[in-house]
């Protein structure tokens, strides 16, 4: 279920509340001032104009921790690191924890 392609960047942006352009960096990565960041909530970027349910569901506790000024460098390493223990969507199936850890 998770796998399943549902969305596009706007309905992601629009549904989760960010700033228009704002899913698509954090899934495919973004260049500024010459230098390019890679994706947040992907290993990779894939090219595709397609977000899975999986990745809808992660921009949610990511666009939380950004409210509440946590920067994506700081996200970016925790991110992969649950990545390394929970697999392709570490936000989605970690959030329970992530809940009772942050209460």
């Amino acid at each position: 279920m998770l796998d399943r392609a549902l969305y596009s960047y706007a309905d992601v942006d629009r549904l989760v509340g960010l700033h228009a352009g704002t899913s698509r960096r954090w899934l495919e990565g973004y260049s500024r001032a010459g230098k390019f960041y890679d994706p947040v909530l992907r290993e990779q970027p894939i090219g595709d104009d397609v977000v899975t349910w999986g990745e809808m569901v992660e921009a949610r506790p990511l666009a939380e921790f950004r409210k509440q000024d946590v920067s994506v460098q700081r996200l970016r390493p925790a991110v992969e690191q649950l990545r390394g223990e929970f697999g392709r969507y570490p936000l989605a199936l970690a959030r329970p924890r992530l809940r009772q850890s942050c209460s």
